[in-house]
């Protein structure tokens, strides 16, 4: 998990990346904690976000498709 409150930086050497972005309901009371709920909400139901997720259940799809093979191409090596 990302804390905004200090910089920081990230090095990945892979051709892929899959990032995981979160939001946290804070405890926060009175107006900001309506507005953090608010946001939450819209950003949450924005055709962007929801395309997103699309695409990123897609990959992952993808992804548990080539270990399946990968694991039955394994299997059927190992039991030559």
């Amino acid at each position: 998990m990302w804390d905004d409150n200090y910089p920081h930086k990230v090095y990945n050497n892979t051709k892929e990346i899959i990032v995981i972005n979160m939001d946290i309901i804070r405890p926060f009371t009175g107006l900001v904690g309506i507005l953090n709920k608010e946001f939450i909400i819209l950003m949450s139901n924005s055709k962007i976000v929801k395309d997103e997720i699309k695409r990123t259940e897609i990959q992952i799809k993808l992804i548990d498709l080539k270990l399946i093979i990968f694991f039955k191409n394994y299997q059927l090596w190992n039991l030559v």
